[in-house]
């Protein structure tokens, strides 16, 4: 398909789109930043022009504004499976990432996500905790525009294990708790919930995973009672316990645990 697509194309071009497929959305000066990109032609007016006139160059006008293009999903997610786009989209997204970081630099802190998405596609796991950790801020200062964005970008992320995709839901189950949206809160913790119990089932005495479904399962609790619904709410808390027991069990001098035990 693919082929099909660019097959009238000359290699040049055909290494900007690749380049440009990194990209969640672009602009001319998104595409000007890409000339970090060594294995990209000057990054023209006349060649901006030429490759937003493609017909899976979409516009994005009402998400970014007037001046702002997408690569079609299909097209972008084809080009990153591909073996020999690989060395171009790797370029791309570090040449993005510290574009973005500049971004932030000059004050446009929104421009954070960005920075974590491209971060997620050079190592995902160092994206997941890099959202993670710039989502609880936002969230502990109430940028909750911030957070939007993050959510965002949370849709595209490679999340590679079932800790890492608990480890976001909790998160976001925050989010939602802190707008009184509790039933996207407890969805989310429900989420982080089943993806601790399938790391669990792979690592049954991996007391992180224990400790973070036992974090999940007392915030359902408290949304629950919130709401009026004490009998689930006893079921969570109760089940909360159990996991911190356990918890204990494999890690016994955890204080982490025994102040979790004390509260409860």
């Amino acid at each position: 398909m693919i082929d099909r697509l660019l097959r009238y194309v000359d290699v040049e071009v055909k290494r900007a789109v690749i380049a440009l497929s990194a990209c969640r959305a672009f602009s001319e000066e998104t595409y000007r930043a890409l000339q970090q990109n060594p294995r990209l032609a000057s990054a023209t007016r006349p060649a901006f022009e030429v490759l937003t006139g493609f017909s899976f160059m979409w516009h994005a006008a009402r998400e970014r504004g007037e001046q702002w293009f997408r690569v079609h999903a299909l097209l972008r997610r084809l080009l990153a499976e591909r073996e020999d786009a690989q060395e171009v989209l790797h370029d791309s997204h570090v040449a993005l990432e510290d574009y973005y970081r500049q971004q932030v630099a000059a004050g446009n802190q929104d421009a954070i996500a960005e920075v974590v998405y491209h971060i997620n596609r050079l190592d995902w796991q160092r994206g997941v905790n890099e959202w993670v950790a710039v989502f609880d801020k936002a969230l502990e200062l109430s940028q909750y525009g911030l957070c939007g964005l993050l959510l965002e970008v949370q849709q595209e992320l490679q999340i590679n294990n079932d800790f890492s995709r608990g480890y976001a839901s909790n998160s976001e189950g925050q989010y939602f708790a802190r707008l009184a949206q509790h039933a996207d809160a407890l969805a989310s913790y429900t989420a982080a919930i089943k993806a601790y119990d399938a790391a669990l089932s792979r690592v049954p005495d991996d007391v992180d995973a224990h400790n973070n479904k036992g974090s999940a399962l007392m915030r359902c609790n408290v949304l629950r009672l919130q709401s009026g619904d004490s009998h689930d709410g006893f079921m969570d808390l109760r089940s909360a316990i159990q996991v911190r027991t356990r918890s204990l069990a494999i890690a016994p001098g955890d204080q982490r645990i025994l102040q979790f035990r004390n509260r409860a």
